[in-house]
């Protein structure tokens, strides 16, 4: 499920897009069932940038359009609040991963849809590994909205150094 909602946008006319389009809808679906609705109406959902700025062509809304779909009536509070200065290459494909401080550097709050201020803002992802995007957006976020509480919502964990199976052994 994952490889197909990463897929990327240069797939977009092929007969693969519409496994990315399945992931999608499966993901808000997983998120519509786990997530309380009373949380949901007094939340504003706030999906991670994905590695490319809004001015690339491999810009990837993939986050902003599952996040929408986890419910379309009563309407969520969905806003874009941070957004990547510059394209990056995407932190699974270097071979140094970059730290929280690095990616913050690239991360800006839309000052145009800041208002109203948050009660409480729900931080979404599609993996979570290191927790170095999370800690990044939510350190921007705070110093943007100093006081709100920020909690992390993601579709899969991936564990970066697997687990040798002797160390289970007895």
């Amino acid at each position: 499920m994952i490889l197909n909602f990463k897929k990327s946008m240069n797939k977009r006319n092929s007969l693969q897009w519409r496994y990315k389009e399945k992931a999608i809808e499966e993901a808000a679906a997983a998120f519509r069932a786990s997530v309380n609705s009373d949380w949901l109406d007094n939340a504003t959902l706030v999906p991670i940038p994905p590695s490319k700025s809004k001015s690339d062509p491999l810009y990837d809304d993939r986050l902003v359009r599952m996040v929408r779909s986890i419910r379309v009536q009563p309407i969520l509070d969905v806003r874009e609040l941070l957004f990547q200065l510059a394209s990056t290459v995407a932190a699974h494909d270097q071979e140094n991963r970059p730290t929280p401080e690095q990616i913050q550097a690239n991360y800006a709050i839309d000052q145009a849809i800041r208002e109203p201020v948050p009660q409480v803002i729900g931080l979404f992802d599609d993996v979570l590994t290191t927790g170095a995007h999370f800690r990044a957006a939510s350190t921007a976020l705070q110093q943007s909205f100093s006081g709100v509480k920020i909690v992390g919502l993601f579709i899969a964990r991936r564990v970066p150094e697997a687990a040798d199976i002797e160390d289970f052994e007895v």
